[in-house]
């Protein structure tokens, strides 16, 4: 006797598909057994799913892309136009949303495998945060030294 895996139908035909459904995927009643008993390890379900995940990364390369435009190159021309005052806020975070956006978008399973997601984030992906972290901090340094080059100074903060 087997059971389809996608509609539970029991059938013992011989036949290699699901009289009900059309599915290819079954199992004999032992197996059954064994997997309502704990003898057989079960799937765990990932963090988030696909499409979450898609969705995340999808938002955070957008939110690194706009970032990029208003704390890069936004200030960029901004210099070129000599404006009165120039804003680099957020420059250190464009690098990690554009990579992780990008990876989370495009590679769902890999990246959350790979990475983490949200809170549950693995070594390698706080590992690749702070790298990537440490690239908008040389992104911001150079900003400054660009700024500096057009006669711009760091206003200090009030206390």
């Amino acid at each position: 006797m087997r059971r389809c895996l996608r509609c539970q139908t029991k059938y013992d035909d011989g036949g290699s598909r699901c009289p009900s459904c059309g599915s290819t995927s079954f199992m004999n009643d032992a197996a059954v057994a064994a997997a309502w008993k704990g003898d057989v390890p079960r799937h765990r379900p990932p963090v988030a799913s696909p499409g979450e995940a898609r969705f995340i990364g999808v938002l955070l390369f957008c939110i690194g892309a706009f970032l990029a435009y208003v704390s890069i190159y936004l200030p960029l021309l901004q210099v070129d136009a000599e404006a009165r005052t120039v804003s680099i806020k957020g420059a250190v975070i464009v690098p990690a949303a554009l990579v992780l956006g990008f990876a989370w978008a495009v590679f769902p399973y890999r990246a959350t495998a790979l990475l983490g997601l949200r809170r549950k984030m693995t070594p390698l992906g706080w590992i690749a945060t702070m790298l990537l972290v440490g690239v908008g901090v040389a992104i911001e340094v150079w900003l400054e030294s660009k700024l500096r080059e057009h006669g711009y100074v760091r206003m200090p903060r009030p206390s």
